[in-house]
């Protein structure tokens, strides 16, 4: 969350990936193409679907966040994570769907071939958790039924081929998007931590002996712990009201002081050439490229450059990450209409458009 670019690439992905309002469709299959063609939705169809969705789930925080939730943490992490529940009361049937952080969830290690459960908890710590247990649930499509009659279970989308956890799509580009964090940090440390002036200060000792110039007695008798610790307070950032500059003068015919600056590093130029080259590694890692991150790149004789890179380049990434991100919520709502009986409403499905779509389907024309 600290790479600029890493941050950047991760919010617009969010926005084009989730950019509209819910979309209803009818279902296809996910895996083939069988050249049939879909009739529309018609207005009473989505109507119907949007009332029978609303009547019996609830999506904590609404519908659109959730999935923008989802997002985020598909891309930052590799994982995505759905604590799913339902009840009855007096004949009705209601569920919630509940986005759950990836710090909040752990698998509880289990032999091959046994069912899968997780841990949740806010905090993890060994005191908190003596005081509060986790709630231990299994993954889908398994569900448990706790003490006030709640059932609940888990749904996780997992990036990679690890047997446990995911790792992100971008992970390519770690040692990159630690680089970004590494320079800011030095630059702030620099400006912020460091002695003021870069200075070494070499004096001479008039009394070596009795009276060195570097002495803890009298730094020790000023209320210091050492010599150091009185040049800190009173010449550093470190201090409450540090000193920037003072001036002495020396005995007549006394040998001068020597005062040496060592500058920081801030050649602008360097800072420059690695920040674009974590920059490009990062757009690569991600799929995306610098026109769609809004870099003044030339446009040629182009006049439509924005929309054809889009195109060409980055609406191919993004619809494979929704494609992925909303079979992975459909499959959850497959799970409810079979609980509910109603699994009419397998028909049809949720998606979400680019927030460009118009000028995209003008451009295709």
């Amino acid at each position: 969350q600290l790479s600029p670019m890493t941050g950047a690439c991760v919010d617009k992905t969010k926005k084009y990936v989730v950019g509209s309002k819910a979309v209803i469709q009818r279902s296809e299959d996910p895996e083939f193409d069988t050249g049939e063609e879909q009739r529309p939705v018609t207005a009473q169809e989505s109507v119907r679907y949007r009332d029978t969705l609303n009547e019996l789930v609830n999506y904590e925080g609404g519908i659109r966040r959730f999935h923008q939730n989802l997002v985020w943490s598909y891309d930052v992490t590799g994982n995505a994570w759905v604590e799913a529940s339902y009840s009855e009361v007096n004949g009705q049937i209601r569920f919630n769907l509940k986005y759950r952080k990836t710090t909040e969830v752990l698998y509880i290690a289990t032999k091959p071939g046994e069912m899968r459960r997780v841990a949740i908890s806010k905090v993890w710590s060994y005191d908190y958790l003596k005081k509060n247990a986790p709630a231990i649930i299994p993954l889908a499509p398994n569900w448990s039924k706790d003490e006030n009659g709640v059932f609940r279970t888990v749904f996780h989308l997992k990036a990679g081929q690890n047997d446990w956890y995911g790792r992100p799509e971008s992970e390519s580009a770690d040692l990159y998007k630690y680089r970004e964090v590494q320079d800011s940090v030095y630059v702030i440390r620099q400006s912020a931590g460091n002695f003021v002036g870069q200075l070494i200060i070499e004096v001479e000792d008039d009394d070596p002996t009795n009276n060195p110039a570097i002495n803890d007695k009298e730094a020790k008798e000023a209320g210091f712990d050492s010599f150091v610790e009185r040049m800190e307070e009173n010449y550093t950032n470190k201090g409450d009201d540090p000193s920037s500059v003072i001036i002495t003068s020396r005995p007549n015919g006394g040998r001068p002081m020597f005062v040496f600056q060592i500058k920081p590093n801030t050649n602008e130029n360097w800072y420059k050439v690695t920040g674009e080259m974590s920059e490009h590694r990062i757009l690569r890692a991600f799929g995306l490229t610098l026109r769609f991150m809004g870099f003044d790149v030339s446009n040629g004789f182009s006049s439509d450059t924005f929309i054809a890179d889009y195109v060409m380049n980055v609406e191919p990434v993004l619809n494979e990450k929704r494609n992925t991100l909303m079979n992975f919520s459909n499959k959850i709502l497959t799970s409810i209409w079979e609980i509910a009986g109603r699994m009419e409403m397998n028909e049809f499905s949720l998606t979400f458009k680019s927030p460009i779509t118009s000028q995209i389907d003008e451009f295709k024309m």
